[in-house]
């Protein structure tokens, strides 16, 4: 058996097992109005590259589904958990979780078997499962523990997914270099964050009123020219690495020609213009931390109402021509 196209007909199912069979993925189509469906295992085939359409545990498809087995297949990335399991990447940490403290026993998946695939041998694979199966009870036979959960919360919430910014830009499809990520509660950004086309050509991001701290991920954009993070709370380097005699820490090889950490910043945020860092809450110190002198091309700051008494983390900067630093307690 290859396929279970024909099954959606059976929408009194409670009870599915089609594993040791030859099923190689899980189309959507399949178990659209399987509403009544309790028990599914496709234990012992061959699925892989699950795709973001597969996702089981929604209203029109299996909203009642609670123990899925899944043992000894070809699942290898976290990325294809993800797809399997995550009700939506923009809230899923509010809504998934509301309904599991609402009634519990009104949730599906409490029960989840993927012994034998290779994602079960990666780091974080236990807490991936956990946060975006909420609800789950057991994971390969172990009760699931609260401390995954909590590392899960961390790893994961508030991450910034290319599913969002495609939902983003489906509703706001005016400018194509402008792209707009206001008010997303996104609060991590990591190589996922800015692998998609509409990031990657982006001349101009805005990500003003979210959670974040940290946005030397955006560091590779080689069109960008300007980054609002107004009303976020930036804390970290713009640019992490570091340039020790004509070398980084982490070996990343510099153009000897050149030879100079002017030129090695340069494949930083290559075309950065202008940064708006309003209210950051941000003191004279954590200003210094972001390290803006490795922006060489800045040519705009804004760092009104913060916290600032001094600007001196605006040094060194030779093609900054504006600046504005209103509403801070400057002396």
């Amino acid at each position: 058996l290859a396929s279970l196209e024909g099954i959606r007909s059976c929408t009194y199912l409670h009870y599915l097992d089609a594993s040791s069979n030859r099923i190689r993925t899980l189309d959507s189509a399949w178990f659209v109005g399987l509403k009544q469906l309790m028990y599914m295992d496709l234990s012992d085939n061959d699925i892989k590259n699950i795709e973001r359409d597969a996702l089981l545990f929604v209203q029109e498809k299996c909203p009642n589904l609670r123990h899925l087995r899944l043992a000894r297949n070809q699942i290898r990335t976290l990325r294809e958990l993800q797809n399997l399991l995550e009700m939506n990447a923009g809230d899923i940490f509010s809504t998934h979780r509301t309904m599991c403290t609402a009634d519990p026993s009104s949730i599906s998946l409490k029960f989840l078997d993927l012994r034998g695939n290779a994602v079960t041998n990666l780091e974080n694979y236990r807490e991936c499962v956990a946060y975006f199966a909420q609800c789950l009870v057991l994971l390969d036979g172990d009760e699931v523990r609260e401390v995954w959960r909590r590392k899960g919360r961390f790893l994961f919430q508030g991450r910034l997914t290319t599913e969002m910014i495609e939902r983003k830009l489906a509703r706001n499809t005016d400018e194509n270099d402008i792209l707009d990520l206001s008010e997303m509660r996104v609060r991590r950004l990591d190589e996922e964050s800015v692998s998609g086309d509409a990031m990657m050509s982006a001349k101009i991001v805005n990500l003003e009123k979210n959670h974040l701290t940290d946005v030397s991920a955006l560091r590779s954009l080689k069109h960008l020219r300007r980054l609002s993070m107004s009303k976020n709370a930036l804390r970290y380097a713009l640019v992490r690495e570091t340039f020790v005699n004509g070398n980084i820490r982490n070996h990343i090889p510099v153009d000897e020609e050149n030879g100079s950490s002017r030129y090695f910043y340069e494949q930083f945020f290559p075309q950065l213009r202008e940064l708006d860092v309003r209210y950051n809450r941000m003191d004279s110190r954590r200003l210094v931390r972001l390290q803006l002198q490795k922006l060489q091309l800045l040519s705009f700051v804004d760092v009104s109402n913060n916290r600032l008494q001094d600007l001196d983390g605006l040094k060194n900067l030779p093609h900054l021509r504006k600046i504005r630093a209103d509403e801070n307690p400057l002396r």
